[in-house]
Parts: structure tokens; sequence; C-alpha cells
């Protein structure tokens, strides 16, 4: 695939992994490569722990204003990755996007719609087997016009365990994300589901007391010094 020189923002290696940052040049969407860089006033992080296995997920976090989707409308679920002899970040739970026999089919993607704007996010993945049907994984921000900021992309290291991070910053807020298996050859994955775990997220800052309270301040001087010119 070739890619138009604007497209490519640049590949770093980060920790023995490449990292990738594709989008336009414009949209500043930077890769964060650690959860420590998620840290600070409006961050959160979710464990997906505390749910009983193959709980459906959607809306479970609607009161931190994150809802989960598939675009096939179906359920996203809490999973026992540990009971399968597997290993996590946070055990035992992992939220994924699996096949449950009779129920619903596997899809190699996950959505994150964000009711309040973000500046980063990031989580752990797995779920990768030595299979080329998945080498990497893609992290895309959208912002509130569901205009595409950009993408990172991370190779998986193929050994099943929840245990890589990807993460990405933006200079424009965004409200929504997408995770997405691919395959070998940049393609969507057609069957590994997305299994992450200790999903991290920054809200935009909100202002803060003394900031309002300056900026009031700051407000009715201006009123009143108008008025005193205008009485002038």
């Amino acid at each position: 695939m070739t890619l138009h020189p604007r497209f490519f923002r640049s590949a770093i290696l980060a920790g023995g992994t490449l990292v990738a940052i594709l989008g336009p040049a414009r949209a500043g969407v930077y890769p964060v490569v650690q959860p420590s860089e998620l840290a600070g006033p409006g961050a959160s992080t979710l464990t997906f722990e505390g749910h009983a296995d193959l709980t459906a997920l959607n809306s479970a976090y609607a009161v931190q204003g994150i809802e989960f989707s598939r675009d096939d409308g179906d359920r996203v679920f809490a999973y026992n990755w540990t009971a399968l002899g597997r290993q996590t970040i946070s055990p035992d739970m992992v939220l994924a996007t699996i096949v449950i026999p009779g129920v619903n089919g596997a899809v190699t993607h996950l959505n994150l719609n964000s009711t309040t704007p973000l500046t980063s996010i990031g989580a752990y993945f797995g779920n990768d087997q030595n299979d080329p049907d998945f080498t990497q994984i893609r992290l895309s921000a959208w912002d509130a016009s569901n205009t595409l900021l950009g993408s990172v992309t991370v190779s998986a290291n193929q050994n099943t365990s929840v245990d890589q991070f990807i993460g990405l910053r933006s200079d424009t807020p965004f409200s929504r994300v997408r995770l997405e298996n691919l395959d070998a050859t940049g393609s969507p994955s057609r069957y590994n589901s997305v299994v992450i775990d200790n999903l991290s997220f920054l809200a935009v800052p909100e202002p803060s007391a003394r900031t309002l309270f300056l900026t009031t301040l700051l407000g009715l001087g201006v009123v009143g010094w108008r008025r005193g010119r205008s009485m002038r």
C-alpha cells in the first residue's frame, strides 16, 4: 500500500515495538507509549473488574461518559481472560468483542464514544496468537464533527497475553475512537476479536473555580470601565 506523503506522519520505535502514526499532518495526533502518560487532572481508568463473566458492558460506564459498541449493534462483553490460562494486566476480566456460539459473531473492531471531549486515550491489548490474520492493532480518533484526526498502529508480539499498550493524544479534542485488529497486509482482521484491559483516558480539563472567579472579575472590570468611560 502506498501512502501519500501528506498522510504519513512518522514512525518511532517505542519499547521495541514499531509504532506508526497515520493521518493528516495538521491533525496533531501523537503516540502514547505507556499509561503513566495518561495521569493528571481529568484522568480515568476502566479495569473491567467487578463484572460477572459475559456481562454486556456497552453502557456499563455511561456514568463516566463512556459507551462501547460494535458496528453490528451487538453486545461487548466482560470476559474472564485468566480462566483461559492467559495473562492480562489486571486479573481477571477484560473487555472483548468475542464470539458466543448461538448468540453472536466475533468482530475485529471496537468503538468507543465519549460524552466528554478527550485529549488522550490508551489501553493494553492482546489476543494475538501468532496468526497472520492479526499482526497489528490500530487506534483512530475522530472529533465532534466526525472528522478523522489520525491513527496510531502498534505491532502485536504474538503471545496471546493482554500485555502491550497502545495509545494516542491529540491537539484537537476527540469524542470517538476505534480499535481495529489488522492482518499482515494492513487490512482489517477477519477472525480475531479485540481484547483490551485497563483503558485509560484524559478528559478536557474543566476550568477551575479560581479561573472562573478571575474571569468573572475581569469581565466585571471591563464592563465597569466601559460604563465609566461612557458617563465621562
